[in-house]
């Protein structure tokens, strides 16, 4: 299955969850039609093909409260070798490290993200 189909899955899975809100982050660089200036878009290299974030309640000791946690969804082909780039660890591990939900989706379906390079194999 090719990375974009993994998405388009992974993207009608989350339509059904009350309490996700994700949105497709394009990075990339492309040149204004004038041709003068670089437009960069996207986070950054790196970052999650999925951002966005889960709403989660908090404990009584909170007072009961929704918040919402950052949460980066990486998908991946095994098409292409389905690995982690260098770059997309340290964003991963990043996010993670600062208390966002972080996932790797796959043809197999999702995965936690687990802070290392194991996943990139």
């Amino acid at each position: 299955m090719s990375e974009k189909k993994v998405l388009k899955a992974h993207k009608k899975c989350l339509k059904s969850s009350l309490n996700v809100e994700m949105w497709r982050n394009n990075v990339g660089l492309f040149k204004s039609l004038d041709g003068k200036r670089r437009i960069y878009c996207g986070l950054c290299v790196g970052s999650a093909d999925l951002i966005g974030y889960e709403s989660v309640l908090v404990t009584p000791a909170m007072v009961g409260s929704r918040v919402a946690i950052f949460r980066a969804d990486e998908t991946k082909s095994a098409l292409k070798n389905g690995k982690l780039s260098d770059s997309q660890i340290d964003w991963l591990q990043s996010c993670k490290r600062d208390g966002a939900i972080v996932n790797v989706v796959t043809e197999d379906g999702l995965t936690p993200f687990l802070g290392s390079e194991s996943q990139s194999q």
